[in-house]
């Protein structure tokens, strides 16, 4: 299980969009539609441009650091001749206006930041899920069948909902979010469990979801990678501008796509929500999320 973790991880920044935003000094974000993200080496030249444009950035794996950059920013010219180990375009990704979101009668829900790892590290997906079902070569066939295990309580900081590293298809929150926020719209919640103790933690609890989307996802442009083995499919490749046509039962505010979405060995599901729960969020100013207008 420990060199699955570690192969996950390595492929995580080429299948998964981690959504953290750029805080550009001088740089009106309402104005930006296309954001670029790279993975280069961290050198300390990099580090002293980034700082210098106020682009905010993440440690990554070994020497790596991870940022965002949208096109047309005055630092791109800069940056460029540190991205020669990184990939030429880097990941693709798009900033809708608080008008395109409001407009939406869907949306995909993405998180803002990963935080904590499920329990145990080397076994997790055994100790929280079903695998019978589950194919070894493409990750694709879990079920959830226990609550999901944490270390300790989460450090939420001004936050209020997260998602955890190598888990791609679910959220937590806090108690006074879901209270606020999600159970209103009929969202069930589960407990989180405090892996040492095994008692339940008092400042999480898992989003419930157990509604799935009632149409498949179509588009002549995407791309999609069948399993040699299991021969299911799963859309894979890099996902800029509004995610595909998809629609919610009526009345249903949080739901997954029946479809997987990943590369390798890495398979999740779409998290899709109603307009409704969006506004919810928003009015609340729940932070720890960002927001994907859908076709």
């Amino acid at each position: 299980m420990g060199t699955q973790l570690t192969l996950l991880w390595k492929l995580r920044p080429l299948v998964v969009t981690l959504s953290f935003f750029v805080h550009s000094r001088g740089f009106k974000q309402d104005t930006v539609k296309i954001f670029h993200r790279f993975f280069p080496v961290a050198s300390k030249s990099l580090l002293a441009t980034l700082e210098q444009h106020g682009i905010a950035y993440e440690t990554f794996i070994d020497d790596r650091v991870c940022f965002d950059i949208p096109e047309g920013h005055p630092a791109w010219d800069a940056i460029v001749p540190f991205l020669k180990d990184a990939e030429p375009e880097g990941i693709p990704r798009t900033v809708f206006t608080k008008k395109e979101l409001a407009a939406a009668r869907f949306l995909r829900l993405e998180p803002s930041w990963h935080h904590g790892y499920p329990q145990p590290e080397d076994d997790y997906r055994r100790a929280t899920y079903d695998l019978s079902e589950c194919c070894e070569a493409c990750g694709m066939g879990y079920t959830q069948n226990a609550p999901f295990r944490m270390k300790s309580e989460p450090k939420w900081g001004s936050k209020q909902v997260l998602q955890l590293n190598w888990v791609f298809d679910e959220f937590f929150s806090t108690p006074e979010a879901y209270r606020t926020v999600f159970q209103p719209l009929g969202i069930d919640s589960l407990p989180v469990i405090h892996h040492k103790t095994g008692r339940p933690l008092e400042s999480v609890v898992q989003l419930k979801i157990s509604t799935w989307t009632t149409t498949p996802i179509r588009g002549q442009k995407l791309n999609w990678e069948t399993c040699a083995v299991c021969h299911r499919k799963k859309l894979t490749g890099d996902q800029s501008g509004m995610f595909p046509h998809v629609t919610l039962p009526a009345g249903s505010h949080l739901g997954w796509t029946r479809e997987y979405i990943g590369s390798g060995l890495v398979a999740w599901h779409a998290v899709i929500i109603s307009a409704a729960l969006y506004r919810s969020l928003t009015e609340y100013g729940v932070k720890g999320v960002s927001f994907t207008v859908v076709e």
